[in-house]
């Protein structure tokens, strides 16, 4: 339980991240549409440029503000859904704050997961996930109810001593050495026994029949859930290796629109280029911006869910 809830968080947090990154690059290009429109005013204004280049960068500024509440409206969402994993230590809810700044994801370290250390991943498996933890003690319980079954099997016998002295003082003779105390303990008494074992034994045996079927049963779902989860565990390496990847690829594919986008606006500032290629310039840069910043939290949280898949998260907590 412990496990799912902090996966849960963790993809909460994660995800609060990426937008607050998101937003950073809205703002960005929300102030650089400002600048262009009133650039583009001013050229109109002096007759350089024809009105419909003032009309289009206007439609442009427009669009980066809606871009850009959208963004704001994906924190806000986020940012809710991260307090529902906010808690003091009187268990009173928290939330998070909106002045509670967000880190960058450029900072965060990428590393790859090796051979060496998927095989000790694998390995701990079977030792600390707490499911198979979970599965462990129910075999252990089987076990107490596979000897109670076994128990139940033997003959019952019972020996009763019952000692006949009816309004005999005994502490008169407590200390003493009487030996009508004595002959009462070894004369007045009646004792029996009785031997009690079921006939077929139907009942006992189904009984521990049972329990025997279900302690196979247990451990055959032990071995098809570390299968599971070793299987997890395999799916969420490759996972990071491949978005260790993808990062490396998004991050120069940013620079290289950077670049472009770079030269497409010293093209427009010497009019050998359009406003409307200029924007499809942008658009493609921001694109590939969010492509980036997604891999990135993506690749977090998968290095946590490699940890939730082996049972090391609680630990690493």
């Amino acid at each position: 339980m412990v496990n799912e809830i902090l996966l849960s968080a963790n993809e909460a947090y994660w995800d609060w991240v990426a937008a607050n990154n998101i937003v950073g690059v809205y703002e960005e290009v929300y102030q650089l549409a400002i600048v262009r429109f009133d650039g583009l005013r001013e050229s109109y204004i002096q007759g350089y440029k024809a009105a419909v280049d003032t009309l289009e960068s206007q439609i442009q500024v427009q669009n980066r503000l809606a871009q850009l509440q959208d963004a704001r409206l994906k924190v806000v969402e986020t940012r809710l859904k991260l307090s529902n994993y906010l808690w003091s230590r009187d268990n009173i809810p928290l939330e998070l704050s909106p002045q509670v700044p967000a880190p960058e994801l450029d900072i965060m370290p990428v590393l790859s997961i090796s051979n060496d250390s998927l095989r000790q991943l694998l390995g701990m498996v079977p030792e600390q996930h707490p499911l198979l933890q979970e599965m462990g003690f129910k075999l252990d319980q089987l076990a107490v109810q596979e000897r109670l079954n076994r128990e139940m099997l033997k003959p019952q016998l019972q020996v009763n001593y019952n000692l006949l002295a009816d309004g005999f003082n005994f502490n008169a003779y407590q200390n003493g050495d009487n030996q009508a105390f004595r002959d009462i303990l070894s004369e007045n008494y009646k004792w029996g026994a009785s031997l009690k074992f079921p006939l077929f034994l139907r009942k006992q045996r189904a009984d521990l029949s049972l329990t025997r079927i279900k302690v196979q049963e247990t451990y055959l779902k032990v071995d098809q859930k570390r299968l599971e989860l070793q299987n997890k565990v395999n799916n969420y390496v490759n996972n990071v290796n491949t978005l260790d990847q993808q990062i490396d690829q998004y991050a120069a594919m940013v620079q290289n629109y950077r670049d472009l986008l770079t030269a497409e606006n010293e093209k427009f500032r010497l009019g050998s280029s359009s406003l409307f290629l200029l924007n499809s310039r942008e658009q493609k840069l921001i694109e590939t911006q969010e492509k980036l910043i997604k891999a990135q939290a993506k690749f977090q949280k998968s290095n946590i869910a490699v940890m939730g898949a082996s049972g090391t998260l609680v630990d690493y907590r």
